[in-house]
């Protein structure tokens, strides 16, 4: 494999985990929407108010949506690396 091969797998890899950490943070984010309008029918407070607990897809959400932010920033620092190599290897 070459090297502009590999940059490409890890780039597409990346994006690609990136992409599934977007969805598990939808996913968890409503599952949070939920889980709130449930505790605020039952309980008349939202969790993380009023002495009640955060539920797990509250935090989970979060930090599925800022990994997915990370790894699609080194998707994108990858793929400029391989456009500036690609660029600077046609000059020579």
């Amino acid at each position: 494999m070459t090297r502009s091969a590999s940059r490409i797998t890890l780039s597409s890899g990346l994006t690609i985990a990136g992409a599934a950490s977007f969805i598990g943070a939808a996913v968890s984010g409503e599952i949070a929407v939920v889980h709130m309008r449930w505790m605020a029918q039952t309980y008349g407070a939202i969790c993380g108010s009023e002495g009640l607990p955060h539920c797990a897809a509250c935090p989970t959400a979060v930090g599925l949506l800022m990994s997915g932010l990370a790894l699609l920033a080194a998707a994108a620092g990858e793929r400029r690396r391989l456009i500036g190599s690609r660029v600077s290897s046609r000059g020579r």
